[in-house]
């Protein structure tokens, strides 16, 4: 866990199947439940913080056209949904 000591009380409501596979994984990692939850909210939070970060406050979308041959990187980047379909995204 993180450095961070004081825990706070959540409840939450699970399906079935999201019961019995978080019982299975955290049986599997040897690890409680409630440590699988917070790890797995802490990436969640952490992947939309970065999602939502303005460009001119990214430092890796900053580094677009650093490098000689990477023009075509902010190209692609203002068209990322059509670029995934064309390349067969499920």
């Amino acid at each position: 866990m993180s450095e961070e000591k004081e825990l706070h009380r959540k409840q939450i409501y699970l399906t079935a199947d999201l019961n019995r596979r978080l019982h299975a994984a955290a049986s599997d990692r040897g690890e409680s439940e409630s440590c699988l939850v917070r790890e797995a909210l802490a990436e969640y939070l952490s992947a939309e913080e970065r999602r939502r970060t303005p460009e001119r406050d990214n430092p890796v979308l900053q580094m677009i056209g650093m490098f000689p041959g990477d023009e075509s990187c902010r190209e692609v980047s203002g068209r990322t949904e059509e670029v995934l379909n064309e390349a067969g995204r499920p």
